[in-house]
């Protein structure tokens, strides 16, 4: 009989809080996770505690009779579930083959059209923040557009080296890329 548990919700940027239940999920599992796997898995498959729990099984069967959990490991099981944020990120460090890579891997699972959706909407938020940033400190920017100041802040430093013409020039690639589909 399965054990039946229920697991606690995270923030993407709650990783602090996630490692230590990601390695003791791997104990329990029998395997040995460093940080940098931990991150990589949460990084590949989401903030979901029930998610990660079951790519730690499905990489124990993978992996049997090692214990050690790699990042060819993680690779070979975990990219089932991407997390579109990471797209996003991948695309503003222009490492376009990463964000391609994903974005079929979420076209496989379902229509592009949501997706697409929420990445022309994270890039129009940048663009926004990065607009605003001229002249507003990033409480005034959280204020004006309904973020946290914690993601704002995390935002103005994602978007620091990124000039606002190549925020523009994503957004108008963007919307063509959607109407040709």
């Amino acid at each position: 009989i399965t054990k039946i548990e229920e697991f606690p919700a995270y923030k993407n940027y709650e990783e602090y809080k996630l490692k230590p239940i990601i390695k003791t999920f791997a104990k329990e599992l029998g395997l040995n996770i460093t940080d940098s796997e931990c991150t990589y898995l949460m990084h590949t498959t989401g903030v979901f505690l029930r998610d990660i729990h079951t790519q730690l099984e499905k990489i124990k069967l993978l992996i049997h009779p090692d214990t050690k959990v790699t990042q060819k490991a993680i690779n070979e099981i975990a990219t089932q579930n991407v997390d579109i944020f990471t797209i996003v990120d991948d695309i503003l460090s222009k490492e376009y083959s990463k964000a391609i890579n994903k974005i079929s891997n979420i076209i496989e699972k379902e229509h592009y059209l949501p997706s697409l959706m929420l990445i022309q909407t994270m890039i129009n938020n940048l663009l926004k923040t990065k607009i605003l940033s001229k002249s507003l400190n990033s409480y005034e920017i959280s204020v004006r557009t309904g973020q946290s100041k914690y993601v704002t802040d995390k935002n103005l430093e994602k978007i620091a080296n990124v000039s606002t013409e190549e925020l523009v020039r994503l957004k108008t690639n963007l919307t063509t890329v959607e109407y040709m589909l």
